[in-house]
C-alpha cells in the first residue's frame, strides 16, 4: 500500500511539472554557431582577433600570398587555424615569422602574435 501511495504522488508530481511547462522544449530549438576554431569553414584558413579562436575573424580567400586587412592588422593576429592546407606567416613578404601546419589550430607565440602583416596559403 505504501508503493502504491509513492507512486501515485511522484506521477502527480511529474504531471504537475509537465502542466507548468518546466520541462517544456521549444519546437524549433536552433543548435548553438560553433565557437573558436569551429566557426572556420571548412577548407579555410582563418586569422583570430583572440586566443583559441576567438574573437573577430578574417577567412583567408584562398591559395597564394594575401595581405591581411588592415582591420584586421589593427586588431592583432593572435590564433590561426587551417584546414587542408598550411601557412606562412609574415611580418612583409618575403620575411617568414611563422609557420601553421594543416589541420591545425594554435595560438601564436610570444614573438609571432600580433605581427602578422601577410600570409602565404600552401596549394
Amino acid at each position: 500500500m505504501q508503493e502504491r501511495v509513492r507512486r501515485s504522488v511522484n506521477a502527480a508530481a511529474v504531471a504537475g511539472i509537465l502542466a507548468a511547462g518546466a520541462l517544456a522544449v521549444p519546437a524549433h530549438a536552433e543548435a548553438a554557431a560553433p565557437a573558436g576554431y569551429e566557426s572556420c569553414p571548412y577548407g579555410k584558413v582563418c586569422l583570430f582577433e583572440g586566443w583559441g579562436g576567438t574573437g573577430a575573424r578574417w577567412d583567408v580567400p584562398g591559395c597564394g600570398n594575401w595581405t591581411v586587412p588592415q582591420w584586421m592588422q589593427n586588431l592583432g593576429v593572435s590564433s590561426v587555424k587551417t584546414y587542408g592546407n598550411a601557412v606562412d606567416l609574415s611580418i612583409t613578404i618575403p620575411y617568414t615569422l611563422g609557420y601553421v601546419g594543416p589541420w591545425t589550430g594554435t595560438n601564436l607565440s610570444a614573438q609571432e602574435n600580433d605581427r602578422v602583416f601577410a600570409v602565404h596559403v600552401r596549394c
